[in-house]
């Protein structure tokens, strides 16, 4: 009886270690998912930035050429 009540203490500890772990895990995940989320919107931002130059270097192009007629 001492023997099955010392595994089931065992046991219970395993089982908080494992709850443990499973918590800092999921919260490593969440600050990786928070992280890529930024980085996400900062590529967009800059994707963005890039289209708008192109668009003001086409529009400038396209205003010398017409200066030049």
């Amino acid at each position: 009886m001492a023997g099955l009540l010392a595994q089931r203490e065992e046991r219970l500890g395993q089982i908080a270690e494992l709850e443990s772990e499973r918590e800092t895990l999921l919260s490593e995940q969440e600050q990786l998912q928070l992280a890529l989320a930024g980085l996400r919107e900062e590529i967009d931002s800059q994707a963005e930035a890039a289209r708008l130059a192109s668009a003001r270097r086409e529009a400038l192009e396209a205003l010398v050429a017409d200066l030049r007629r």
